[in-house]
C-alpha cells in the first residue's frame, strides 16, 4: 500500500460543526453488509473467544434525509461470543448472512464478507472501567437480507439478496 504524504487536505466540511465523540445509531432495523471478520482471544482468559464482525449500514428505516446521511455508510463492530451459552447468536447471524441454516463447527470468513443481512439494533447503557455511564448499540436479532423492506427506494443497482451490489 502506498503512503500519500500531504501538506494539507480539504475534508469538504467545516470541522467546527462536527460533533465530537461516539454516536450510537437509533434503535431500529438496518440493512448491513459484512465488511470484515476477525478472531478475538482474551489475553487474560484464552477460553473466552469471540468473532468480531465489522458491519456497514447500507440502508435503514430512517426516512429523514439529514438523519439518514449520518447513518448510511456508518459502521459498527459486532462481537459474537463463542461461549456455549451465546452460540445461538452466532447461529442466527450465520443463518441470516448466508440465507439458510448453517451447520458444522467451522466458520470461514470468505463465506461471510460481502454478505448482507438485516439487523435489529437496540441501545444499551453500561458503566465503563472508570465508572462513567456510556451507551452502545447491541444487536437484538439478525434476519435474512431478503426480508428487508426499504423505507426509501433503493438505487436500482443495489441488490438486497445477500450479495454485495454497490
Amino acid at each position: 500500500m502506498a503512503e500519500n504524504v500531504f501538506d494539507s487536505v480539504d475534508v469538504g466540511t467545516d470541522l467546527g460543526g462536527v460533533p465530537r465523540g461516539f454516536r450510537v445509531f437509533p434503535e431500529g432495523k438496518y440493512l448491513a453488509e459484512i465488511i470484515d471478520m476477525t478472531m478475538f482471544i482474551n489475553d487474560s482468559d484464552p477460553s473466552k473467544k469471540s468473532i468480531n464482525v465489522t458491519l456497514q449500514i447500507v440502508d435503514c428505516e430512517v426516512t429523514d434525509p439529514n438523519e439518514r446521511s449520518l447513518i448510511v455508510n456508518g459502521t459498527w463492530k459486532e462481537m459474537l461470543s463463542l461461549q456455549p451459552t451465546a452460540l445461538w447468536k452466532v447461529a442466527q447471524f450465520g443463518d441470516a448472512a448466508l440465507g439458510h441454516a448453517i451447520s458444522g463447527a467451522k466458520i470461514r470468513k470468505s463465506d461471510f464478507v460481502g454478505k448482507r443481512l438485516v439487523v435489529q439494533l437496540g441501545v444499551r447503557e453500561y458503566e465503563d472501567k472508570k465508572g462513567e455511564k456510556r451507551t452502545a448499540n447491541q444487536s437484538n436479532r439478525f434476519d435474512s437480507a431478503g426480508t428487508w423492506q426499504s423505507a426509501t427506494k433503493l438505487a436500482d443497482d443495489v441488490k438486497i439478496d445477500g450479495t454485495a451490489g454497490l
